[in-house]
């Protein structure tokens, strides 16, 4: 099952393709609109954490938590991991 399946949508054979080709290992997805002001601080600093070695669920957690406490910061709970 795939993670447009997972969630309800037709994404297709060719989302899943393109996935595939680019060999990724983990797809983030938002449940809600992302602050543009924040998206670019948090991918940046999820990307960080996963370079360093971080798996992406942890890496994730890891973030989301840095996010909990912020102005606007709880649209970060929404984000979700599809490995």
């Amino acid at each position: 099952m795939t993670g447009g399946a997972l969630l309800g949508i037709d994404v297709g054979a060719p989302f899943d393709r393109a996935l595939a080709r680019r060999q990724a290992r983990a797809v983030f997805a938002a449940q809600s609109e992302i602050p543009d002001a924040q998206a670019r601080d948090f991918f940046d600093a999820l990307r960080s954490r996963m370079r360093r070695g971080a798996p992406a669920a942890q890496a994730l957690r890891d973030e989301r938590q840095s996010w909990r406490d912020r102005p606007g910061g709880r649209w970060a709970e929404g984000i979700l991991l599809f490995e």
